[in-house]
């Protein structure tokens, strides 16, 4: 791990239960550390943190879901499939300027989750250094323009509530003022 050498010895009776004894102690590691391996990717290390986070409900159902698309879109990326101790400063940047094609919302939680993922690394000593503290690593921003979005004013609803119930749709066509009115209200 992290190219040192850890020597752990075990004696017994015979070769058998030395290895056994050297079996339960590398399981009890495993389950210390997790299946989290110094040759785990971005994405193995966040699913192991947001499984861990969901089971003790520290995140909901919908945030887990949103969570795991955005691992998904990680994963189909430049780093996807790179174990993180492999990854270096020029690799991280040029798969942050792949992103400005997204949305500034998308890159934000892209952004959080590679320094989630870093620090648990550098926590559970699979890296030494976390790259994503490099000031020049910053997070990118979208070429796409953001889109201001404002809620209907009371006025304005109340004309859309009285269109819709009003309003009839042409012959063969669905109707979809209930949606819309349902929507409204929630």
């Amino acid at each position: 791990e992290n190219d040192e050498r850890h020597k752990k010895y075990f004696s017994g009776k015979d070769e058998a239960e030395c290895l056994e004894k050297a079996a339960a102690y590398v399981e009890k590691i495993r389950r210390i550390v997790g299946n989290i391996t110094p040759d785990s990717t971005i994405p193995e290390i966040l699913r192991e943190k947001l499984s861990r986070d969901f089971k003790k409900n520290y995140i909901n159902e919908p945030g887990y879901a949103a969570s795991l698309g955005t691992i998904r879109s990680i994963e189909t990326g430049l780093l996807g499939m790179i174990p993180i101790r492999e990854i270096d400063e020029e690799q991280m940047d040029l798969y942050l300027q792949s992103l400005t094609s997204y949305s500034n919302h998308m890159i934000q939680r892209i952004y959080q989750m590679l320094r989630m993922a870093f620090e648990i690394a550098k926590e559970r000593h699979i890296i030494k250094k976390n790259i994503m503290t490099n000031w020049d690593l910053r997070c990118p921003k979208s070429e796409k323009r953001d889109r201001k979005i404002r809620g209907l004013r009371e006025d304005e609803q109340q004309k859309l509530v009285h269109y819709l119930q009003n309003y009839e749709p042409p012959y063969g066509r669905t109707n979809h003022c209930l949606q819309l009115l349902l929507e409204l209200y929630t």
